[in-house]
């Protein structure tokens, strides 16, 4: 699971993780997030995987057997996963759920967690 992560940290990488930083967000957002999406960001708190395709069973946006991903949110106050209203308005997305990902077109796509 290390391997997730590339080498990259910049600002898409927040704060480590903590018990805090997860309670604050799943009040602030209303629900709670998914333990294989926090196991990630246990070791990282977001920025760039080091494999930016993932595969699915039905055909994507992008292709006929995968998405790709820019970003992976992260946890902390004012950015990350905390943006995603802000980013769903801006990007005039259906408010469905929580944004978690940034895929390669950067507005007119996003990876989300339908609640």
């Amino acid at each position: 699971m290390a391997s997730f992560w590339s080498e990259i940290v910049d600002d898409h990488t927040g704060p480590e993780l903590t018990d805090a930083l997860v309670a604050d967000a799943e009040a602030a957002l209303g629900v709670k997030l998914p333990a294989e999406y926090l196991r990630v960001l246990w070791l990282r708190n977001g920025g760039y995987p080091a494999r930016c395709r993932f595969p699915t069973a039905a055909p994507t946006s992008w292709a006929p057997d995968h998405i790709q991903i820019t970003t992976l949110f992260g946890v902390w106050p004012g950015s990350g996963l905390l943006a995603s209203a802000r980013l769903i308005r801006a990007r005039n997305l259906p408010a469905v759920g929580i944004v978690i990902a940034d895929t390669p077109s950067g507005c007119g796509d996003a990876v989300m967690l339908d609640y």
